[in-house]
């Protein structure tokens, strides 16, 4: 590819990926929230044994930390759910986000799916594009993967190897997330904007710490 071709897809693609950064600082400050209220709730029903609810009904209504317990049982256990669907739905969202913009940038630089998946920091024993595709291929067909077949295999082995366990027919995208540890927004664009170096590089053989020199090469 022409250096100044890919100086453009590669100027073009990164004001994409800052025009998605309000959205991407959502969906990961949404995830936390969700967390810490899957844990919050949890925490609740782990709290509601059996001695403990003897111990409360054994105490005046008016004294109780929970009025009724039974529901707040119920309520603890809903929440919980809730908030790990919710959790699991925007990690995916994510990582599809990511695994699109690498995808499409790639391919506008001409690059083959091999050269694009080797990208990125390593996570574990993989580096962090093959990750988010994976990861993403599960959030799309995970209720797809109750059998394994050659399709779902590539993703799986990758997911694997970064530690995650099956079944796999359910969405393991927050298990990922947990794994891929992004900090926060500027983190998510300081490890895309390594990735798109490293596919600059790829597709010019050309280093993108002076674009200058590349625009006027």
């Amino acid at each position: 590819m022409e250096r100044n071709d890919a100086f453009y897809i590669h100027r073009g693609f990164m004001c994409d990926l800052a025009s998605q950064s309000k959205a991407i600082e959502f969906l990961l400050t949404s995830v936390a929230e969700f967390n810490q209220n899957r844990l919050n709730a949890e925490q609740i029903a782990e709290q509601l044994t059996p001695d403990y609810i003897k111990e409360q009904r054994n105490l005046p209504k008016k004294t109780r930390i929970f009025e009724n317990i039974p529901d707040a049982l119920i309520e603890a256990d809903l929440t919980a759910d809730h908030m790990w669907h919710a959790e699991a739905i925007y990690s995916g969202t994510l990582f599809v986000v990511l695994s699109s913009w690498i995808q499409t940038f790639g391919k506008k630089l001409g690059l083959s799916q091999s050269q694009w998946l080797d990208t990125g920091n390593d996570v574990n024993s993989q580096k962090l594009s093959k990750v988010i595709w994976a990861s993403a291929n599960n959030f799309r067909h995970f209720e797809e993967w109750h059998t394994i077949t050659g399709h779902s295999q590539p993703s799986i082995d990758v997911l694997s190897s970064i530690g995650i366990i099956g079944p796999w027919n359910r969405n393991v995208t927050c298990e990922v997330l947990g794994i891929v540890a992004f900090a926060d927004r500027e983190d998510v664009w300081s490890k895309m904007h390594a990735v798109a170096n490293e596919l600059f590089f790829k597709a010019t053989g050309m280093h993108w710490s002076n674009p200058r020199a590349i625009y006027e090469a």
